[in-house]
């Protein structure tokens, strides 16, 4: 009997191109980024094809298994440098071959938090100033992009006499604050991120009320004859102005 022997007379085609992938920035060393594929319409030794990325730079973070088109991750991905990497891959037959764009997207890693400028911050208000008053505004950067820099700002403690905008980090006033009652509040701020997972750095807002009022001292009455501090409720007053005049 005659026996027909195939003969190399189809190239090999890749599908579904062109290719394209998504990794995360950290991903490590050996990560599956994608497995890409070619079909040849030959028979036998014929259709058996190899693939190679013609890239052949040292530091070029991707490799290729020959036999399987599996790209994986040779080096680390700075999404800082690098953002897209765009991979010709070819199959071969032995005799023919085909090529293939490969677009691989590095997306940024949450891999900075949220910093505060200082630990600490003082600010001081006075006691008459009305409600909604701003009193700071409280602001940290995010070295990250995207949703994992965006930044939401809240107090660890419910204090409320203060309100902090979550988007802005604008503290203000919520109720009339009263220097006899308190001169001093101290607000644990977080600023956190909106990564994966999330990030956050805290701060301490130290607010000082002032007494707007105070007087220093004066001589009232007939010279002296009495001293009194200008004091700060009417009935103190009116006991004062009373004793100078005796």
């Amino acid at each position: 009997a005659m026996q027909v022997l195939d003969v190399n007379d189809n190239a090999p085609i890749f599908v579904s191109t062109p290719f394209q992938a998504t990794v995360l920035e950290n991903v490590p060393v050996g990560y599956s980024v994608i497995h890409i594929q070619a079909v040849d319409a030959d028979a036998g030794d014929n259709s058996r094809l190899e693939y190679h990325l013609t890239e052949t730079t040292p530091n070029f973070p991707f490799t290729i298994n020959n036999s399987t088109g599996l790209i994986t991750l040779a080096l680390p991905l700075d999404y800082k440098l690098e953002r897209q990497y765009v991979l010709t891959v070819t199959a071969s037959d032995g005799t023919r071959f085909d090529t293939a764009k490969v677009y691989v997207n590095v997306t940024d890693a949450n891999t900075h938090r949220p910093v505060f400028q200082s630990s600490h911050y003082t600010v001081n208000i006075n006691e008459d100033r009305p409600v909604e008053t701003i009193v700071v505004m409280i602001s940290a950067t995010d070295e990250d992009t995207g949703e994992n820099a965006r930044i939401t700002y809240f107090m660890d403690d419910s204090i409320p006499q203060f309100n902090i905008d979550p988007d802005s980090g604008a503290v203000t006033t919520q109720m009339e604050l009263d220097y006899e009652d308190q001169v001093s509040y101290t607000l644990a701020i977080t600023a956190r991120d909106n990564g994966i997972p999330q990030k956050s750095d805290t701060t301490y807002l130290e607010i000082l009320v002032n007494d707007p009022i105070y007087r220093p001292w004066q001589y009232i009455g007939r010279p002296l004859l009495s001293m009194c501090l200008f004091c700060r409720t009417e009935r103190l007053r009116d006991i004062c102005a009373f004793v100078g005049r005796q």
